[in-house]
């Protein structure tokens, strides 16, 4: 299974502007160390549960978000299935476990292989819930 990630922006952002509450645009060095920091991660911390949180909170500090979550994907299956999330419902979660990758932006960004941005999803004919 191949995990695949989401984050959803905060809905209330504009485009060029950074509320107080955000995080600073960061540089290109300061993204790849978060991307080198998350590798090292990935090699070093054994327990898939402390691991997901970790890279969650790497993740904020480059991205603000109020959603987050990273799914498994089984390609025999075309199916997506939970692993972690932050800022969902329980309800929310149960209607999604699991859902086919030809539904939702998830299954959007494997379908395409390609990133999903989006400044408000709930706009966007594949948003989900």
């Amino acid at each position: 299974m191949t995990p695949v990630t989401q984050t959803l922006p905060n809905k209330s952002r504009k485009k060029e502007t950074h509320d107080k509450g955000d995080a600073p645009p960061h540089s290109l060095a300061e993204r790849q160390e978060l991307l080198l920091s998350i590798a090292k991660d990935i090699n070093s911390i054994l327990d898939l549960d402390e691991l997901l949180e970790h890279v969650a909170s790497l993740v904020r500090e480059v991205i603000p978000y109020h959603h987050f979550a990273i799914f498994l994907h089984d390609p025999n299956k075309k199916e997506l299935s939970w692993e972690f999330a932050i800022g969902y419902s329980e309800e929310a979660r149960r209607r999604l476990v699991p859902f086919p990758t030809s539904r939702g932006l998830v299954g959007r960004a494997v379908r395409t292989r390609s990133s999903v941005i989006s400044l408000d999803v709930s706009l966007e004919p594949d948003f989900l819930y």
